[in-house]
């Protein structure tokens, strides 16, 4: 949640939790572990922040008209929680320890990728980093990096991807991209929009 307030952090976060609930009834075994985990995690997230649940917002605010309607700038954390259950399937079905899947961005706002993961490569678990970009439409002057994401994903390039994820304007998925450094330097120019300031001498 690096680039949200605290209010549509909560607003996100008790939508997901709702959705979650209503699919755990008709759950088969294995989408239930994951289920399980992500209300867990997002119920820890509203603990360690002091966000306040959605029965709280209904004894304190009401209910709103538009509590289901999702700002551009919030689906960051959505575009982040599609990549995290993709990483979830993917360890469960390789028979890899769902723990080994961790969602960093939520513990470490200030952390260079989102999800730390595990890859199978020639028949041995590795860990790779994956930092999400989220949005509605395919336009890259809506995607930054800082130095330190660029210099990290430089120097782990064979563990590390972005993943690029595009939702409708209903915030239904419509595209993912998966490019490792290279690849997003073949495609894209990193502008630089930032300067340090130095005394002039």
């Amino acid at each position: 949640m690096r680039y949200i307030n605290e209010d549509h952090a909560t607003n996100i976060i008790n939508t997901v939790l709702k959705e979650a609930q209503k699919r755990r009834p008709n759950a088969s075994i294995s989408e239930e572990i994951i289920i399980s985990r992500e209300i867990r995690t997002l119920e820890s997230i509203q603990k360690k922040y002091g966000l306040t649940s959605d029965d709280e917002l209904l004894i304190n605010k009401g209910k709103t008209s538009n509590r289901e309607i999702i700002p551009d700038r919030e689906i960051g954390f959505l575009g982040e929680k599609v990549v995290y259950e993709e990483e979830i399937n993917y360890a469960i079905k390789h028979k890899i320890p769902i723990s080994e899947v961790e969602w960093i961005s939520q513990s470490d706002p200030q952390s260079p990728y989102d999800i730390k993961t595990i890859r199978i490569i020639n028949n041995k678990k590795r860990e790779h980093f994956i930092e999400v970009k989220s949005s509605r439409i395919i336009d890259e002057s809506n995607i930054y990096l800082s130095s330190r994401q660029v210099k990290f994903f430089q120097e782990n390039e064979s563990s590390s991807t972005f993943k690029f994820v595009t939702f409708t304007s209903q915030n239904t998925v419509n595209n993912i991209r998966e490019l490792n450094f290279n690849q997003l330097s073949d495609e894209f120019d990193l502008v630089p929009i930032k300067f340090k300031l130095k005394h002039k001498k």
